[in-house]
């Protein structure tokens, strides 16, 4: 029989490496808790879901996805280094246009690494609930 922490670590690993977008910006929350921790702006993610349905979305302005593409902390690690090697080779914004676009993006990219974290969070506590109502042999 496997223990506990064994057991956690593989659920949790299982369901951190499979969160797409469809997944992560249609998630529903089950209860109060769950709706405190993952408490997202409607419009913002309606939004992104109209972005998809027009076949993809550009994740921090960089990366390009689609409903099914894995989304995760690595994903928003590679954007934010994108970023950052465009602006050394290419410097800040030319005008007030790029600038905007620029400060959406980073900020679009906060919300979904949030989102990430929290959905992430939920997942931990409603794994922990089920292993809770569990019977382990702790001798292992």
């Amino acid at each position: 029989m496997l223990s506990k922490i064994i057991i956690k670590t593989i659920i949790l690993f299982i369901m951190s490496a499979i969160i797409t977008l469809f997944n992560l910006f249609n998630f529903m929350p089950l209860n109060d808790t769950e709706k405190h921790l993952y408490n997202f702006d409607n419009s913002i993610i309606n939004r992104f879901n109209r972005d998809l349905d027009n076949g993809y979305f550009f994740l921090g302005g960089q990366i390009k996805m689609s409903h099914n593409d894995i989304v995760n902390l690595d994903s928003i690690q590679k954007v934010r280094e994108i970023n950052e090697q465009r602006n050394r080779e290419y410097g800040g914004s030319c005008n007030s246009w790029e600038a905007a676009s620029m400060y959406i993006s980073v900020k679009e990219l906060e919300l979904v690494e949030n989102m990430i974290i929290k959905y992430n969070e939920i997942i931990e506590l409603r794994e922990k609930e089920k292993l809770n109502k569990l019977e382990f042999n702790n001798d292992i």
